[in-house]
């Protein structure tokens, strides 16, 4: 065997992105290179220095990187590394809107389609905009399900090759739920409204908990996304959803992660629900809500003649005198909440009293929004006269549950529909019986 003592040529492997791709999902999120690069250093746990933007000019210009430094950069910008590639739909979002509307008004207005001209017409007079998301939407979906003699037909209808309207860009997006209870089921969705309301959907037909301590949990593991609900005192009993972005490849479906533009309205649609839903959250943030059930607190506000609400008391229920035996017993039982509640009330409905002893009973409605009561005043023209007194007729006091920190400062708290609800029955209970 011959040896040979000539060095091996040593150098750092070549791994290659889409350079445009990189600038504009860069540009989408308003960062300047030397922002972006600061933070893909970070992420890897280096920092920055003066070559370190150069270098990142290099990558946009040549799409030439290191598999490491690639990976940063898509995590950093809230993507994947395939996304950067080219190797996924791009995210375009309203850019994509924008670019079909445009080319439907420059169709339109050189009338070279007449077919396209009695596609918009069918539409009534509908704006160009939902004429170019409709269409949008249409050809989306048929790329998904690989649809071929309808992606022509609108590859025709639009005006563009089929080439085009085959490019792997997504407007709404496809996800995958994936539900557990006795037994697991997957679909695909389209769109991060359909999912919020398969969430929500899911929810209404398994966890309609009568104890008011069920508990959501909302966290992700990229690319998924995780809503786990916990029954009120059975601890074995868990209901999972996990929620993942997917796109059609040549190989089949393709997972990504959530773009910004997903997070932005399905992160706020799946906190609203839950907040609604559920006493307690674990919001994605990884902290519960509320820490201690026996911080709660009411605030108690008026509504005053400038429509500004007023601060009238917060309300602690004197849950410092709350037994703790009896606090476990009902937390054993799931209905810790109930227990804090029902002494929330009794004490809201003191303070209460003597305003609301002002009118007569019946000039009071009692009404239960989304997590607050509200007492609205309606006193009929007779009274009014009689009185001689004005009144502000429609919302006059708010109820709404917050958490007290051990700094003091109050936070928003949880308040599913159900509890508010029983809450505002109760309070309407105390205030409207007459004592004896």
């Amino acid at each position: 065997m011959s040896a040979t003592n000539e060095p091996r040529p040593v150098g750092r492997p070549t791994f290659r992105i889409d350079p445009d791709r990189l600038r504009g999902i860069r540009e989408e999120k308003s960062f300047s290179q030397a922002h972006l690069i600061a933070l893909a250093h970070e992420h890897r746990g280096s920092q920055a220095n003066e070559a370190s933007v150069k270098h990142y000019q290099r990558i946009e210009r040549t799409g030439k990187t290191s598999q490491a430094m690639a990976s940063a950069l898509a995590a950093v910008l809230g993507t994947t590394v395939a996304v950067l590639q080219g190797e996924a739909p791009e995210d375009e979002g309203a850019l994509f809107i924008d670019r079909l509307e445009q080319h439907i008004a420059e169709q339109l207005a050189g009338n070279a389609n007449p077919a396209l001209a009695a596609e918009v017409a069918r539409y009534g007079g509908a704006e160009s905009r939902d004429v170019a998301i409709d269409l949008a939407h249409q050809i989306e979906s048929a790329r998904f399900d690989g649809r071929t003699d309808e992606l022509m037909a609108l590859a025709q209808l639009v005006g563009w090759s089929v080439e085009e309207v085959s490019k792997p860009v997504t407007h709404r997006g496809h996800w995958l739920i994936s539900s557990s209870r006795c037994t697991s089921t997957a679909e695909v969705v389209f769109g991060t409204d359909e999912v919020g309301w398969r969430v929500a959907r899911f929810a209404e037909k398994h966890a309609r908990f009568h104890q008011s301590d069920g508990s959501v949990t909302l966290r992700e593991a990229l690319p998924k996304l995780f809503v786990e609900i916990q029954h009120p005192y059975l601890a074995a009993i868990r209901l999972n959803m996990s929620l993942m972005r997917c796109v059609p490849s040549s190989t089949g479906l393709h997972w990504v992660n959530p773009s910004w533009r997903d997070r932005f309205f399905l992160n706020d649609s799946l906190r609203g629900w839950a907040y609604r839903t559920f006493n307690f959250v674990t919001d994605f943030d990884g902290l519960r809500r509320p820490t201690d059930v026996r911080r709660l607190r009411l605030v108690v506000e008026e509504l005053g003649q400038d429509k500004a609400w007023r601060h009238l008391s917060l309300v602690d229920g004197d849950l410092a005198d709350l037994h703790e035996r009896t606090f476990q017993g009902f937390q054993a039982e799931g209905s810790s909440h109930d227990l804090v509640l029902n002494w929330l009330i009794a004490d809201a409905a003191s303070e209460l009293k003597p305003l609301f002893d002002e009118w007569p009973v019946g000039c009071w409605e009692f009404h239960a929004y989304e997590r607050c009561i509200c007492l609205h005043l309606n006193v009929p023209l007779r009274i009014s006269q009689a009185r001689g007194q004005d009144f502000q007729w429609g919302q006059k006091y708010r109820v709404d549950l917050v958490e007290e920190m051990p700094d003091g400062a109050l936070q928003p708290a949880p308040w599913r529909e159900a509890s508010v609800a029983a809450a505002r029955d109760e309070l309407k209970r105390r205030l409207t019986t007459a004592p004896g």
